[in-house]
């Protein structure tokens, strides 16, 4: 599975949220000198953007800070530096060694992550899972919308931040 699938999904529940959704195109040019994209999506609800950057792990383990690129952290802080709200959220997909499956949404807002980078940075390289299990960061929660069928609710995730 790609992150492309859970953006997807997050693009769906936005059609139950009445808001507008947009996907960066990713770039495919092999030229040394293209652009790279500042982070994936683009959500505006209620008269507010909301800078995305979207991550999946599928299995039990810390999320390396080198998941997120420098050119990902700067486009994201560069956004919530101009006014918007700016985002890294990191889908957890995996099956435990007992049958369990996880899915979980974990929001970290791009201030709150390069401060937990820099005062983890002295010790570790990465977000170990169960911090994301106790720490205090904003969940995405799965809800059934009017087509009857589970969605990912962003509306608590958008409203409360």
């Amino acid at each position: 599975m790609k992150e492309s699938v859970f953006a997807g999904e997050i693009k769906k529940a936005c059609s139950f949220t009445n808001c507008w959704y947009y996907k960066i195109p990713d770039s495919y040019n092999m030229e040394r000198f293209s652009p790279k994209k500042p982070f994936d999506s683009i959500i505006l609800y209620q008269g507010k953007l909301h800078a995305i950057e979207f991550k999946l792990i599928q299995e039990k383990k810390s999320f390396a800070f080198s998941n997120v690129k420098e050119h990902q952290e700067q486009g994201l802080f560069d956004a919530w530096n101009n006014g918007a709200e700016a985002y890294i959220i990191i889908n957890y997909r995996f099956t435990e060694k007992s049958g369990e499956r996880t899915n979980s949404v974990f929001v970290i807002e791009i201030q709150e992550y390069l401060d937990l980078k820099k005062k983890l940075s002295e010790t570790r390289k990465s977000i170990p899972y169960h911090m994301f299990e106790s720490y205090d960061f904003n969940t995405i929660k799965r809800n059934r919308m009017k087509d009857g069928k589970l969605h990912w609710d962003i509306r608590s995730f958008l409203s409360h931040l």
